[in-house]
This record gives structure tokens, sequence and C-alpha cells, in this order.
């Protein structure tokens, strides 16, 4: 499944591009994130069926390969899909 993200430019990146190196978990996030505004820990502790620290662990993980972004503190925080300019 093709699925792809509108930014700011008005250009389209696909997701598949880093799709196939991910790990099954980050897909499941990425793929909550392209139907849902946003997700917070809790929500993704949930969907993935894992404990907390190795769901952060996986948020981590797509932080530092700049997919998603982390927003707020503390217990208000929550990760969106970032959207790439070029």
């Amino acid at each position: 499944m093709f699925r792809t993200i509108t930014t700011d430019c008005g250009r389209l990146r696909t997701i598949t591009d880093d799709y196939k190196k991910l790990e099954t978990e980050e897909k499941k996030i990425l793929m909550y994130l392209l139907d849902n505004e946003k997700i917070k820990r809790k929500e993704a502790v949930k969907l993935l069926n894992l404990g907390k620290s190795r769901t952060y662990d996986i948020l981590n993980s797509l932080v530092k390969k700049g997919l998603i972004l982390r927003k707020g503190k503390g217990r208000g925080t929550y990760y969106v899909l970032k959207m790439s300019k070029g």
C-alpha cells in the first residue's frame, strides 16, 4: 500500500522509501499517524501491545530517523508525522 504525505510546499513524499527498512512496530506507528493527527505514548503502548520502555524506544527511534516529531512535555507529550520540506 502506498500512502503519501502532502507537505507545506505542496510536494509529495512517499513513506515507502523508508518503509522497508523499518521494524514492524515502527510501521504500525507510522500507519496509525497517517490516519490520525497524533499519538500519545499511552496510545502507542496499547497499539503495539508492548511495555512503556520498549514503546518509548520505538517512538524515540522514529524521532531519530526524522520520521516523526515529539511535541509537548511530560504527560502532555505526543508524536506527529514530520512533514518534509524538500
